[in-house]
C-alpha cells in the first residue's frame, strides 16, 4: 500500500484529488467523513514528506480549501483539518501563508462554535462557552505552528 501511495505521488493532482475528497465528496449525497478522514490524513502525510517539492498552484489550493472546511460539522475532520493545517505551517510555508493566522484569530470572535474548533478539541464539548472554546481551540493551533 506504501509503495502505491509513494507512486501517485509522481503525479501532482494526486494531492489536489484528496483535498477534493477531504473537502466534498459525497456519497448518496452524504459526505463520506471515514473517506474524507483517510484522505486528509493521507494529504497531511504527502506534505509533510514532499511539500516542497509540490508546485505553487497546489499549494495554494490545499492552504485555501483548509481554511474553507476548519467548521466542517464533523468533529474528526476538523482535526484532520487542524493537523493538516499544523503540518503546513511546520513545513516552513507559514511565511507565504497571509491568511492563516487573521483566519484563526477570525475564529475567536465567530459565533459558530464549529468553526472554532480547530485543531486537537474534538474532546471539549460544546456547553462550553464559544469565546473561551475558541480562544482554546486558536491556542491549540498557534502551538502547534
Amino acid at each position: 500500500m506504501l509503495q502505491r501511495l509513494e507512486a501517485l505521488n509522481q503525479y501532482p493532482d494526486f494531492n489536489n484529488y484528496l483535498v477534493f475528497v477531504l473537502t466534498k465528496l459525497k456519497t448518496n449525497d452524504v459526505l463520506d467523513e471515514p473517506t474524507r478522514a483517510i484522505a486528509g490524513l493521507i494529504l497531511k502525510n504527502n506534505v509533510k514528506q514532499h511539500y516542497v517539492g509540490f508546485p505553487s498552484q497546489i499549494k495554494m489550493f490545499i492552504k485555501a480549501e483548509s481554511l474553507e472546511i476548519v467548521g466542517d460539522p464533523s468533529p474528526l475532520i476538523r482535526a484532520t483539518v487542524g493537523t493538516l493545517i499544523s503540518t503546513i505551517a511546520n513545513r516552513g510555508d507559514l511565511v507565504n501563508w497571509p491568511e492563516l493566522l487573521p483566519a484563526l484569530c477570525a475564529l475567536i470572535d465567530s459565533p459558530d462554535s464549529l468553526a472554532c474548533e480547530v485543531s486537537h478539541t474534538h474532546t471539549h464539548t460544546h456547553n462550553t462557552h464559544t469565546h473561551t472554546h475558541c480562544a482554546g481551540s486558536v491556542q491549540h493551533s498557534v502551538e502547534d505552528l
